[in-house]
């Protein structure tokens, strides 16, 4: 038999990541600046330097208060203007003014637009004139508001002097903390010293610092394009060495997008390879789309040169979308062809609709295609005209797309001219009428809900009023409950009245919990309960919302007693402000699911500001069973802070719960030092004296290999085969192997095959198969009837059988007739085969 090993081809994803960032900060790096106002020249200015504003902006009068910084915000219009405005504005003040200033903020877990502006402009001021006393300030927030205060400091202080920035930001603990600060700063620094940036983030172990690393290297191409690629493929894969390569070839195409194509081809073939000539050719077609064609047509590999040449044909569309059009028009009649001619007929509609209506009307495509391509082309066209596009949706006939494109045109119209849109939707035919009665009514209430409102109640057909009363509602202006209120009233009592009441509770929400709930609270019992149903998510930690408002509206509504959710994430948000007074709370709640749910969310809510005290409480409580559930993820959000002091603490514990912490603390430090964390799991297991190791242990297993494994491969497969059979052993393999074949499917394949017979080595085989069964069904299949098991053999055979029969239903066919399995088994899988021949 042919060794599987002999037919893997390897396959590795690209990852792709940001920057994590605080609830009010802002970064540095401004976005693109706003349009010069009529009649004004656009300047030149630094990326991101509030000082270098147009020099048309005028500081509006300030009174001096932060009430008043907040409305000169909200006064001026442009992020740029804005953040001048305040600059100068601040500029003159003495340190101690602006720290005052800043104490006095009104803060909420989340800011608006406006005082988020205010809020970054003050910790950018005070940290210009003195750093030091604006760190001290937000060293006594609590946890969750000093660290993203803290790291705007220093992000401000790094612009003048980075040195002192990232000595200040090395002595931060808890070492998490530290390293996303360094991250942060790296960001900062790339523009003025790119490799002290990198080096920042080689110095960070963690495998969060994975993802930064393409954003510093794609500033670092804008200056050396050469210089960036080399020093990426230094990288190494757990270091989102391939995701960097790509940013940093695709930033190079801008320049010189030959050099960059000789440099992508340099790479092994592979998906990574293919990536790159995507961003690489994407880039050369928007400054010579005809050069970029001709180049792509020429490359050797059919794959890539099909990856290519549709990178470039999207590209070209911007330009020149008929010339886009006739090449894409060359390629093979597959569906990803197909996607990117609709793709560029979307293009071209967005610059000319009439001329891609003509060009997709006479273009010789199936039917199918041509309706969806038309409907595409009404909603771009709508965009632009909507009249227009209504009178051309309506030529065409409803079977060949022009239902879909009036629907389409009529959402458009109604917002830009609701009374011409209502005139129209009166002259369309009976089934047109209603099917866009909603389009109609919703658009247009977005922008004159008085206007649509007075049209719903015009409507002669009782379901045609109901039907646009709703649609009208939720645009109501929310601070005159009384006319929502008529409104509903008009309503029949029912799912439709429901529907409404839900939907404006759920849109208000996001802007003024409290102001929803004492609106909900006037409504009836059971209509309060249904609206509350369980898809409206996240309401109890809306930064707006009150906890005394939403506890009112849960204690006045029995019947939500079964809504676990509301009551826990009410807990929760009260445990942000008094975490006590919570679980106070929380502990006399009646229902037994809603008592143990609000406990614990509080209790991690706390957990998130004092570890310790929550881990105290966790253990003080009368239900065992809770303290046990509990203590768990408690010990983890310590660990995650403060490993060293949770191991500390465990020192001076006895029994279950002291194993927990020094797991937890132990698998804190394992990106950085596995070997030590290896040997704690090891001592934890012989301690165990052949006992089964538990969930807790088993879990710690599999997370040491995962972290040793990205570190270096071969001592955590030496770790995972001494580890003492069973779940422990078995759960390391298992994270290995799946690692492992994302990774390199022919090592993985190699290492597999070598393992001794047990339970290890067919859980290993089953993740090789299941990793490799969508690139290789047939190998899939091969490692599959390789398993002891008979359960898990026959398991995953199934899913690997199913995978090749979409790819070649006679060979699968074969190998499911001679497999290993039960003749029930095969019976099902002929059966499902025979489907779908």
């Amino acid at each position: 038999m042919k060794s599987p090993a002999l037919r893997l081809v390897a396959s590795v994803a690209l990852l792709t990541g940001g920057l994590a960032a605080g609830h009010w900060l802002i970064p540095h790096r401004a976005p693109p600046a706003d349009p010069p106002a009529p009649g004004e020249k656009a300047t030149a200015s630094a990326p991101g330097s509030p000082a270098a504003a147009p020099a048309t902006v005028k500081p509006a009068a300030w009174d001096g208060t932060v009430a008043g910084l907040i409305q000169l915000s909200k006064d001026t219009p442009g992020y740029r203007r804005t953040l001048a405005m305040l600059h100068l504005e601040l500029q003159p003040l003495p340190a101690e003014q602006i720290g005052a200033l800043t104490a006095a903020f009104p803060w909420r877990p989340s800011l608006l637009g406006d005082e988020n502006n205010v809020m970054s402009a003050l910790l950018d001021a005070w940290a210009e004139k003195d750093a030091d006393a604006a760190l001290r300030w937000a060293a006594s927030l609590p946890r969750q508001r000093s660290r993203p205060a803290r790291t705007q400091i220093l992000q401000a202080l790094a612009a003048t002097d980075a040195d002192k920035a990232i000595a200040l930001a090395r002595r931060i603990t808890p070492a998490s903390d530290r390293d996303q600060t360094l991250r942060d700063l790296a960001h900062c620094v790339v523009v003025s010293d790119p490799q002290r940036a990198f080096d920042l983030l080689q110095n960070d172990r963690s495998s969060h610092s994975s993802y930064q690393f393409s954003n510093v290297l794609q500033q670092w191409a804008e200056q050396d394009p050469a210089g960036a690629f080399a020093k990426a493929r230094t990288l190494s894969r757990n270091q989102n060495r391939d995701n960097a390569i790509s940013s940093v070839l695709g930033v190079w195409a801008r320049t010189d997008p030959a050099a960059a194509r000789a440099a992508a081809l340099v790479l092994p073939e592979g998906r990574q390879r293919q990536n790159c000539l995507v961003s690489i050719f994407g880039s050369w077609a928007a400054a010579d789309p005809t050069a970029a064609h001709a180049a792509a047509l020429a490359l050797p590999s059919e794959k890539e040169r099909q990856a290519a040449l549709h990178s470039a044909i999207n590209s070209w569309a911007s330009t020149d979308p008929a010339a886009a059009v006739q090449a894409a028009s060359t390629l093979p009649k597959d569906q990803k062809n197909r996607n990117l001619l609709r793709e560029v007929f979307n293009t071209w509609a967005s610059q000319d609709p009439s001329a891609a209506a003509a060009a997709a009307s006479a273009h010789p495509i199936p039917k199918q295609q041509r309706n969806n391509l038309l409907s595409g082309i009404a909603s771009a066209w709508a965009n632009s005209d909507p009249q227009a596009a209504m009178t051309w949706a309506q030529s065409l006939p409803a079977k060949d797309g022009g239902s879909s494109a009036v629907a389409n045109v009529m959402h458009s119209f109604a917002r830009a001219d609701g009374p011409a849109a209502a005139a129209l939707w009166q002259t369309l035919p009976a089934d047109q009428r209603r099917g866009n009665l909603h389009n109609l009514v919703s658009s247009w209430a977005g922008e004159d809900p008085d206007a649509a409102l007075r049209f719903a109640h015009s409507l002669e057909r009782p379901q045609d009023r109901v039907s646009a009363l709703v649609a009208t509602v939720n645009a109501l202006d929310f601070e005159k409950p009384e006319a929502i209120n008529a409104v509903l009233n008009e309503l029949p009592a029912g799912q439709m009245r429901v529907d409404a009441i839900h939907g404006i509770f759920s849109n208000q929400s996001q802007h003024d919990t409290a102001g929803a709930v004492r609106w909900l609270l006037t409504m009836p019992e059971n209509e309060r309960t249904a609206a509350l149903r369980g898809d409206h998510y996240g309401w109890g930690g809306s930064e707006y919302a009150d906890p005394a408002e939403m506890k009112t509206l849960l204690e006045a509504t029995p019947s939500l007693a079964g809504r676990t959710h509301l009551w826990s994430s009410t807990a929760s948000s009260m445990a942000g402000e008094d975490p006590a007074a919570a679980l106070t709370w929380a502990q006399s709640i009646e229902s037994p699911a809603a008592r143990r749910q609000s406990i614990l969310s509080v209790l991690q809510t706390w957990a998130s500001e004092n570890p310790a005290a929550a881990v105290a409480q966790a253990r003080a409580l009368n239900d065992p069973d809770m303290a046990k559930d509990a203590l768990p993820n408690l010990f983890q959000n310590w660990a995650n802070q403060d490993a060293d002091a949770v191991l500390a603490w465990a020192e001076t514990a006895t029994g279950p719960e002291r194993e927990l912490a020094l797991l937890q603390g132990t698998l804190a430090k394992a990106d950085n030092d596995p070997v030590t964390s290896a040997a704690a799991v090891d001592a934890m297991l012989a301690a165990k004296a052949g006992e089964k190791p538990g969930t807790a242990l088993t879990n710690a297993a599999s997370q040491v290999a995962s972290s040793w494994f990205r570190q270096d491969i071969g001592q955590a497969t030496a770790w995972a085969m001494q580890l003492p059979p069973g779940g422990a052993q078995d759960a390391a393999v298992s994270t290995i192997t799946q690692s492992w074949t994302r990774l390199d499917p022919v090592a993985a394949s190699e290492w597999v095959q070598q393992l001794p017979a047990g339970d290890s080595r067919d859980i290993a085989a089953q993740q090789l198969s299941q990793g490799i069964q969508s690139s290789d069904p047939e190998s899939a299949f091969v490692w599959a009837s390789s398993i002891a098991s008979e359960s898990r053999r026959e398991e995953t055979i199934r899913h690997a059988a199913q995978a090749w029969m979409r790819q070649d239903r006679p060979a699968a066919r074969a190998a499911i007739e001679r497999a290993p399995i039960s003749e029930n088994v095969r019976a099902a899988l002929l059966e499902e085969l025979s489907k779908r021949e």
